[in-house]
């Protein structure tokens, strides 16, 4: 009998080392670059002419790099020693053209040599020189990431996620997150650091219902509360290039086309063009974009740069602060235009209404309040449409700008209606689970606004009191002469029924406590997740309960239906108490009828 073979494996690690590298965006950039100047292109992209060739010619703050720059070396440090010290997961978020996978290509070029092991590379790449690996949407991100794990040794290499999946996919962005916590929770050690930039951005609507992937492209949208709370993960926020950085690179990229800009009568008014563009927009790839067609044209052309984007703080912050760029009209004008997204979102008037006391370290005239209050008051009974809460902005905006600023303002805070609605559910889940014991074990009805005045705090207080009285009981009966303990628990029948696990003894919705604050964006799913956790766990437990109830008045009817079959069937004896004789004696007379009565009235009769 001839055995089969186990199946072969069909693909080497060269071949594994081919198919990570040749997927690798930065690998197209790269040869992008070499062919425009080995062509000598001079109509090829500026920003990909003159992209950075050197860490120090990043545009990017020297704090920002330094934060970056420590995070990825001891994540190497930690790969190299074969430690599990450091993060797992880098994750850098920001607008676009930030400088957020540029500074990683420099920082791997110089810090991958040095914690690159010796001996065999096994895992070859096709370019010379690659220290990082990146993924593209077109493979399956889990498989991408368990052949990621060999990078390290002497193929060690930083692991670059920019190009993600289809996340708007409800399953296909579930698969990533699990994968991203399987990466956090491995066993092993020496990982290779992973790296996620996120480009973060609003995406139009004009009423969108929370803050879902659908309508807010962000870290917390994306990846969910559980990956951004890990202590594996250390998250770096980039900022929109600044104005004094933007201007530097735009006069070398006008310094390399000195020639192009003096043929075209472009060189005197460089200077205006280059303040628009850096006051203008924060993206420097779209900055020198515009530069390149600014100074390519024959004649003057207007200047359309990317619009940055704003997340939901910072679109409070301008109605709360205002803006140093233009008067407060035209900012809200295109804050209505550009940040639909969160302008026209349910928690918009509630995050100004939580915040407003933070401008000038809550000193505000009480008048300025007042204002505040009722316009927030007015918008939110007019409707949601968008010109209800244009009036709420420029009223709150008005009141504020009148504010002497003498104090330090506050970070703003996310609205913590979500968690009081949340509460709500949960409430309204333990009234009734209190109902159904009342009901069903005490034989009394609760209204729910009796449940919401009354038994809810005072209820559960008794109760426990009850029970305090129950156990003390129990040790008094135990320990008196067994001919005493009937009579004793008889006595007290109201407290020894009680049991305190179908009882409740604890205030129906909890402790009266204030509601923290939450400083992140609370996402839908996140939302979703906690409040379908926390609601599935109190509806088990008073489903439980209840056939629990059930199962004891079932219990209870059956045994006082016994007691009545028990009990024999005996005719009464009827007692002779004189009214028999009375009886007997009006039946045995003859009825006497009236001769004066006529014929047709003995008819009627």
């Amino acid at each position: 009998m001839v055995k089969n073979k186990p199946p072969s494996i069909q693909r080497s690690l060269s071949e594994l080392s081919s198919r990570i590298s040749s997927i690798s965006p930065s690998k197209r950039i790269s040869q992008e670059w070499e062919e425009c100047s080995s062509q000598n292109d001079v109509n090829g992209p500026w920003y990909v002419r003159y992209a950075p060739r050197k860490l120090e010619e990043v545009a990017i703050h020297k704090k920002k790099l330094q934060d970056v720059c420590q995070i990825l070396e001891t994540m190497l440090k930690s790969s190299f020693h074969g430690i599990n010290d450091g993060p797992r997961i880098l994750l850098m978020t920001g607008p676009s053209g930030c400088s957020k996978s540029t500074v990683i290509y420099k920082l791997a070029e110089e810090l991958v040599p040095k914690y690159r092991g010796s001996g065999f590379q096994m895992l070859r790449s096709e370019r010379k020189e690659s220290h990082v690996v990146e993924f593209v949407e077109t493979d399956n991100f889990q498989d991408f990431l368990v052949e990621a794990k060999y990078r390290r040794g002497p193929n060690l290499s930083v692991i670059l996620v920019e190009d993600l999946p289809n996340i708007f996919h409800a399953d296909t962005r579930d698969s990533f997150q699990k994968s991203l916590l399987q990466w956090l929770y491995l066993p092993e050690v020496g990982l290779p650091p992973l790296v996620i930039c996120i480009t973060e951005c609003a995406l139009g609507s004009e009423n969108p219902q929370g803050f879902g992937v659908d309508h807010n492209f962000t870290a917390e949208s994306l990846l969910g509360r559980e990956i951004l709370s890990h202590p594996k993960l250390v998250r770096i926020k980039f900022n929109p290039i600044n104005a004094t950085l933007m201007k530097k690179h735009l006069r070398l990229n006008c310094e390399e086309n000195r020639k192009l800009l003096v043929r075209n009568g472009k060189w005197s008014s460089k200077d205006s063009v280059i303040d628009q563009l850096a006051s203008k927009t924060g993206d420097i790839r779209s900055a020198i974009s515009n530069l390149q067609y600014w100074a390519t044209s024959s004649v003057d052309v207007p200047l359309d740069t990317r619009e940055e984007s704003l997340t939901y703080f910072h679109t409070i912050g301008k109605i709360l602060h205002g803006s140093h760029e233009c008067d407060d009209n035209e900012m809200i004008n295109q804050l209505t235009l550009d940040s639909k997204s969160h302008v026209a979102n349910d928690n918009f008037r509630l995050g100004l209404l939580e915040n407003y006391n933070l401008v000038n370290g809550g000193q505000i005239l009480l008048s300025n309040v007042c204002e505040i209050v009722d316009s927030l008051s007015q918008s939110d009974s007019m409707g949601t449409n968008l010109e209800c809460i244009e009036f709420a902005m420029r009223k709150v905006r008005s009141q504020l700008a009148s504010v002497t600023k003498k104090h330090a303002s506050q970070k703003a805070s996310f609205p913590r209606e979500w968690k009081i609605r949340q509460l709500q559910l949960e409430f309204q889940v333990d009234c009734e689970d209190y109902a159904n014991v009342d009901f069903y074990k005490y034989n009394q009805v609760r209204t729910k606004r009796d449940l919401q005045l009354y038994f809810a705090h005072y209820g559960p207080l008794i109760r426990s009191r009850r029970n305090y009285k129950r156990n003390s009981l129990n040790y008094y009966i135990e320990n008196l002469n067994p001919n005493l303990q009937s009579a004793v628990a008889n006595r007290n029948t109201d407290v020894l029924q009680l049991e305190p696990d179908i009882d409740r003894l604890d205030r129906i919705g909890g402790p009266i406590k204030s509601i923290e604050e939450q400083r992140d964006v609370v996402t839908n799913d996140d939302s979703d997740v906690w409040t379908k956790i926390s609601l599935q766990q109190l509806k088990q437990k008073r489903d439980f309960k209840l056939s629990r109830l059930l199962a004891l008045q079932r219990e209870n009817e059956t045994d006082e239906e016994m007691e009545d079959l028990a009990e024999p069937i005996v005719d009464s004896e009827v007692e002779d108490d004189g009214d028999s004789s009375l009886y007997d004696l009006l039946s045995q007379r003859h009825p006497e009828i009236n001769e004066s009565l006529s014929d047709s009235d003995l008819e009627d009769l």
